[in-house]
């Protein structure tokens, strides 16, 4: 059979649809991406060879082999191919690489800074800080296949946090396979997950008493900066002794195959919930997610390890966190006082500066959401894994403010809080609580 026999017989769409099914599925990747990281192929042995056009059978009779027919249905379809084909397992004959762009990671270097940002969120700074860390735990080796620099993983990684991209358009960007691209992205992820103590660490004693007297002056947002103003009248938006702010957040997620009822939120969709500590400059302090959307916060925050850390005084008695009416009142953990509709006005304008004071936790959370979009959604079927990119996303977060880098969009963060019904109230808790009103409303 002649080539061009195949041609007559073929449209170019159905040799292109002959390939993609060949290849294989998003569905099949994630299952086989831990076992192989060799380029993604099909057989050309195996590849059927009987194909039908009205009516008509065209099959591999004839003086020549099997091979070789396909050898020339190979030749025909890079011909066809609009696209450039990497070649580097051109040596075996028998196989098609995938199609895919090549030399992107080279233009990330013609950007300017402006259209980086733009591109990856984050600033060049800001991604070279994590590259260099990475690069130090790479292991180079001089035998087989080249290394992917440390370079195009980072920005792999952050590409993948930043983008709502699968992994299927992240190795065409990137110039890839698919397995390739997933195990980077896993490494990576993996590697700033075990370097987060060095980014999201609880303060000292001298650092929480500095942050408390920051948290007393007036902070607005403005133009997606973080401004401090404080009034000629030495007005006060926030407490005293103020360390940090606590809440919860739910990060939406595919349903789960397994026990998918427990991660169904108050919203009525599938979630985990992220709780986290921030301080006044909006960096967390502590971060602690992996429980179904279904859980209570008061009940997550019992089981955070922070909260045993903190019943065992982490805090002097002088200072203090603040948190929603979904958490319990401690001396360490200052709460509004539940509406019960009976509020004095004391109280009431208590709540409000309250409220206004703990919302920097809530501006975090539309810092983070903003900047790594795929806490809007996270597609992925391995439960297990999505807490890697959670923290992962919480430590770039902190590295980002570190460096300055806090110009983004603020995704408004919906509320899910639920009243805690314990009626059991610290004595000395409630006296400290009444203590701060009466300073503050006076």
């Amino acid at each position: 059979m002649s080539t061009q026999n195949i041609k007559a017989a073929l449209s170019e769409k159905q040799l292109q649809e002959i390939a993609e099914n060949w290849i294989g599925s998003d569905d099949e990747f994630e299952q086989s991406a831990d076992e192989d990281d060799d380029e993604s192929y099909f057989d050309l042995n195996t590849m059927p060879i009987v194909f039908e056009e009205d009516g008509v059978e065209i099959n591999s009779e004839g003086d020549r082999t099997v091979t070789e027919e396909l050898e020339e249905i190979n030749e025909l379809m890079k011909s066809l191919d609009p696209l450039e084909t990497s070649s580097e397992d051109a040596e075996d004959s028998h196989t098609i690489s995938r199609t895919r762009i090549l030399n992107y990671n080279e233009t990330n270097d013609k950007y300017t800074d402006t259209e980086f940002k733009q591109h990856f969120l984050m600033k060049r700074s800001s991604m070279q800080e994590i590259i260099d860390s990475y690069n130090l735990t790479m292991k180079h080796s001089g035998a087989g296949r080249p290394q992917l620099t440390a370079e195009k993983s980072v920005f792999m990684t952050v590409w993948y946090v930043a983008n709502m991209e699968c992994f299927r358009q992240i190795s065409d960007r990137f110039g890839v396979t698919l397995s390739c691209a997933y195990n980077s992205v896993k490494n990576v992820l993996q590697h700033i997950v075990s370097i987060r103590k060095q980014y999201i660490k609880w303060p000292t004693e001298a650092e929480a008493s500095h942050s408390a007297t920051l948290f007393e002056r007036k902070r607005v947002w403005s133009n997606n900066n973080f401004k401090e103003i404080e009034s000629d009248f030495r007005q006060r938006a926030g407490f005293e002794g103020v360390v940090g702010a606590v809440d919860g957040t739910h990060i939406p997620i595919m349903q789960p195959t397994e026990n998918s009822n427990s991660y169904i939120n108050r919203k009525s969709y599938f979630s985990i919930q992220l709780q986290a500590i921030c301080n006044h400059k909006y960096e967390f302090l502590d971060c602690f997610t992996g429980y179904p959307g279904s859980v209570h916060d008061a009940r997550v925050f019992k089981q955070s390890p922070i909260a045993k850390l903190l019943l065992e005084q982490l805090l002097p008695n002088s200072l203090h966190l603040l948190g929603d009416s979904a958490y319990p009142l401690h001396t360490w953990l200052i709460v509004p006082f539940k509406d019960n509709g009976h509020l004095s006005r004391q109280q009431q304008k208590f709540n409000k500066l309250h409220s206004s004071t703990r919302c920097v936790i809530e501006q975090a959370f539309g810092l983070l959401k903003g900047r790594f979009r795929i806490l809007r959604f996270i597609n992925m079927r391995k439960i297990e894994s999505i807490p890697n990119i959670i923290i992962a996303c919480c430590v770039l977060h902190n590295i980002c403010l570190k460096l300055g880098d806090d110009d983004v969009d603020v995704v408004p963060e919906e509320t899910m809080s639920e009243e805690y019904s314990d009626a059991a109230i610290s004595r000395i808790a409630s006296h400290k609580r009444n203590q701060i009103m009466d300073k503050l409303c006076a």
